[in-house]
């Protein structure tokens, strides 16, 4: 994958972004807790929160992250948007870090580079989930929650459901991304800073090894286990923000989730590949 253009100046960040600032709470180590979408990752940093009580808390927002790669440069597909758009978040991530906050959470990458940085003192934590299972359930997520259209066209039959399973996977430029979050934000990055997306699958089993907790979506308990096993306190892990939450109707989450059947079935497997390497080394690892 060739180099893409970028103003990589703004990662030549100052030394002085990178002297550590002392927590704020007695939590004996910061936390970057790494959200991959719809991995249960409101519910985990609500047990963080909980649990440890840190002081200094900062949550990315993802919106304006998103619409600040996008102002930087037209790209040509979504996996040069997608290089850039690591790069900003990866900045982002670097200054806060700076600013000494106890737990830093949002849709932010593995940084190797923060990490080098930061080990001594930070620990670094992620949730996994079955990558068909988070597909579906992120589709799901853009339909009901972020959708191109007003909600109530599917209510009345002018929109149906399942014709945007169809549209997101085989005719939108996000389809091309959206199979891949795992390993993008696991090894989308390098250990200078920039977006290394062609060696995302090694970079992401590598990152395994840098993790103090991994969890799976599939055992939360086993999670809160390992939690309180590193830290000394029990946590409790609820559900927030499902797909139920978003969309009550059992009839139009099973129009969408009865359109991931049939042909469609192997399409989502092929375009998960990288992902599921992944996840069976992570499984292999971790689970």
């Amino acid at each position: 994958m060739k180099e893409l253009p970028f103003p990589h100046s703004i990662l030549r960040l100052p030394e002085i972004l990178f002297q550590e600032s002392p927590l704020s709470h007695p939590m004996k180590r910061r936390i970057q807790h790494i959200h991959i979408p719809k991995c249960a990752g409101n519910s985990v940093l609500s047990a963080i929160k909980e649990a440890l009580q840190p002081r200094q808390v900062h949550v990315m927002d993802a919106i304006a992250t998103y619409f600040a790669a996008r102002k930087l440069k037209h790209c040509q597909n979504e996996f040069e948007f997608e290089s850039i758009h690591l790069e900003v978040k990866q900045v982002i991530l670097s200054l806060f870090f700076e600013k000494g906050f106890d737990l830093i959470s949002g849709h932010y990458p593995f940084s190797p580079l923060t990490s080098a940085q930061f080990k001594e003192t930070t620990d670094f934590i992620t949730v996994l989930r079955d990558p068909l299972e988070r597909l579906k359930s992120h589709i799901a997520y853009l339909i009901f929650a972020q959708p191109r259209t007003c909600v109530e066209d599917y209510y009345t039959g002018k929109v149906d459901p399942a014709a945007e399973v169809d549209r997101i996977i085989h005719h939108d430029s996000i389809g091309e991304w959206l199979p891949r979050q795992q390993t993008i934000y696991l090894g989308g990055l390098g250990s200078d800073g920039k977006a290394d997306l062609a060696n995302r699958v090694p970079n992401a089993i590598a990152a395994l090894d840098q993790l103090r907790v991994v969890g799976f979506d599939h055992d939360l308990p086993q999670l809160a286990q390992r939690l309180e096993d590193a830290y000394g306190v029990p946590f409790q892990i609820g559900s927030e923000n499902s797909i139920r939450d978003v969309q009550k109707n059992d009839a139009l989450r099973k129009r969408v989730y009865d359109a991931f059947e049939g042909s469609m079935k192997n399409t989502l497997i092929q375009m998960s590949a990288d992902d599921l390497e992944f996840y069976e080394a992570a499984r292999a690892q971790w689970d």
